[in-house]
């Protein structure tokens, strides 16, 4: 897995438009986010940042009389509000970053962000604000993914206070990690690139808003030679009808596109239907064996778009337990 240490990227906007805040408790007092730039070097920020494709918000808080001389501040924002009129796709939450303009000088703040960032681009973000008392412009600053999904390597990921998973900051590669246990990695070139990614279920990754099980995906970001692997990212498929929850077990609902999450799931890949794509079989207890065809397309993520095509019988000879095991081969030829 890559490092959680890179450089970021800069952005701005052009819009102006208002959202929501929402600040811990006892630490700010809500006011609002402004899409645009309202101070005097706004045109010159504006012509440099235009052609990265960046956007800058600008953010106005106030922090509570009790906020101490280190802040936890998390804030709920749809990015989908700040970008500029004409531009579309997922935001890249790696490059996002707060910035603080105080007495002449610009500190730049790392965040922490919430995995639904990975997927679409309403999320929380959290920073940890010094002297909070002392004022100045806010402003946060984002960039767009690549075409292909891919994002830019991760930054630093400091210490906040908003329940942080404790992560590694160096700056070495370190071994790919399972969100969960129960993993079962499987080698294919899940994105059609000509590079061998990973494919794996997980049984459960105590992960809060997030479901317990899943199929998960590690993209190559470098080569077969030499494998590197981005962060995880869940699979999802239209089709699901269930969901492993953290509180509610099994939650069950009309057929639509979400995660892939079954008790105990298990999964291969296979060309199922001789298109030349790799389709997903999954088996699981609760929701039996399922086909889900590779449609050939692409989502935003960079992921193929997958859909429910075929739920074959299960094997009257074969036991439903809760930890299958799943091959998918032509044996017969």
């Amino acid at each position: 897995m890559r490092p959680a240490l890179h450089s970021f990227a800069l952005l701005i906007s052009s819009r102006t438009r208002r959202a929501s805040i929402k600040l811990l408790p006892c630490v700010a007092v809500l006011l609002s986010l402004a899409v645009g730039m309202t101070y005097c070097d706004a045109a010159k920020a504006a012509k440099r940042d235009r052609a990265r494709g960046v956007s800058r918000a600008v953010l106005k808080v106030e922090f509570d009389q009790r906020a101490g001389n280190s802040t936890p501040v998390r804030m709920d924002v749809d990015f989908d509000a700040l970008l500029p009129r004409g531009k579309s796709g997922l935001i890249d939450p790696n490059t996002i970053v707060v910035k603080r303009r105080l007495r002449g000088k610009t500190r730049t703040y790392n965040v922490r962000f919430s995995k639904n960032l990975y997927y679409k681009n309403q999320g929380w973000v959290a920073w940890l604000a010094d002297d909070p008392q002392k004022g100045g412009r806010w402003t946060i600053e984002f960039d767009m993914r690549a075409p292909d999904g891919r994002m830019a390597e991760p930054q630093y990921l400091p210490p906040v206070g908003v329940g942080d998973k404790l992560c590694y900051n160096g700056n070495r590669w370190q071994p790919i990690g399972v969100p969960g246990y129960h993993n079962s990695p499987i080698p294919v070139d899940w994105n059609a690139d000509g590079l061998v990614d990973i494919i794996s279920r997980s049984g459960g990754t105590n992960s809060i808003g997030m479901p317990m099980a899943g199929i998960f995906f590690w993209r190559n970001i470098g080569s077969n030679e030499e494998p590197r692997f981005d962060v995880p990212l869940r699979v999802s498929a239209d089709g699901v009808d269930q969901e492993h929850t953290l509180d509610s077990y099994m939650v069950y609902f009309k057929p639509r596109r979400g995660f892939m999450s079954e008790d105990y799931m298990t999964c291969d890949v296979f060309d199922w239907f001789g298109s030349g794509r790799m389709d997903l079989i999954t088996l699981s207890r609760s929701g039996g064996i399922k086909v889900y065809r590779n449609t050939g397309r692409m989502d935003a993520a960079g992921m193929p778009v997958l859909e429910l095509a075929q739920r074959p019988e299960y094997p009257s000879c074969i036991g439903k337990g809760r930890y299958p095991g799943l091959r998918v081969v032509d044996w017969d030829g």
